[in-house]
């Protein structure tokens, strides 16, 4: 007995799916594709115009997915800064040392700066930071304590900063190109904005105690920053 789709009607060959049903799928897929781009869109956004209020919707494990994305494109965006800044340093230094430009093509025969492997390399290390960063916060409120959260939730609080701090890598890639001291006036009052921004979201990662938020935050962000600083080096060599 042939069957029929139930939505339009058509005759299906072989118990196949309908290509009324394939097509539906991929329209669903496009508008949710569409939606994730908007709702990240809106996160940069949000995270210059009401950080507070934008943190305050995104820092819930629904956003886990979200999280994860901003949270890569701002480990690419260090790696990008990260190799241009390698660049400009080395043609700096070859300034300094008074190196004239007729004999920048000899030197740059020999200076071969390894790109693959820097991008590669601090890509994995932005990530563990992250993690760590996340897991210690986790351990701290909720085993310490004993705050109502979740690891998830606290990779949605970094997921949330890392969408202003992928903006801050860019600007800060750009100025390098034109100026070091810009750059570094970019990077400094971005990463200060970020560390108000962090301390302020992590109240809404976790119920601990406004008084106690420092006792988590601070231990976080410090020993994950001596593990990945002391072992770092050595995976680098």
């Amino acid at each position: 007995m042939a069957k029929f789709c139930t939505k339009c009607g058509k005759e299906l060959i072989d118990g196949k799916e309908c290509s009324c049903q394939k097509n539906s799928k991929k329209v669903e897929e496009v508008t949710s594709s569409s939606s994730i781009v908007t709702e990240l869109v809106d996160l940069v956004k949000g995270m210059f115009v009401s950080p507070i209020d934008t943190m305050k919707s995104f820092i819930q494990e629904k956003n886990l997915n979200n999280a994860f994305i901003t949270l890569g494109a701002s480990a690419i965006a260090i790696a990008i800064m990260i190799c241009v800044l390698c660049k400009e340093m080395i043609g700096s230094i070859m300034d300094l040392m008074g190196i004239s430009s007729s004999y920048m093509g000899m030197f740059d025969s020999n200076i071969e700066i390894p790109y693959a492997k820097i991008a590669i390399m601090s890509i994995l290390i932005v990530v563990a930071t992250y993690a760590l960063i996340a897991l210690i916060a986790y351990l701290i409120s909720a085993k310490l304590f004993k705050s109502e959260t979740s690891y998830k939730k606290m990779i949605t609080w970094l997921g949330a900063n890392a969408a202003l701090m992928t903006v801050v890598y860019l600007v800060t890639t750009i100025c390098i190109l034109i100026s070091l001291k810009l750059a570094l006036i970019v990077y400094v009052v971005g990463s200060l904005l970020n560390t108000c921004y962090m301390y302020k979201g992590l109240k809404f990662a976790c119920d601990t105690d406004e008084n106690k938020l420092a006792y988590v935050y601070v231990p976080s962000v410090l020993v994950a920053a001596f593990i990945i600083g002391y072992l770092a080096p050595k995976i680098m060599m």
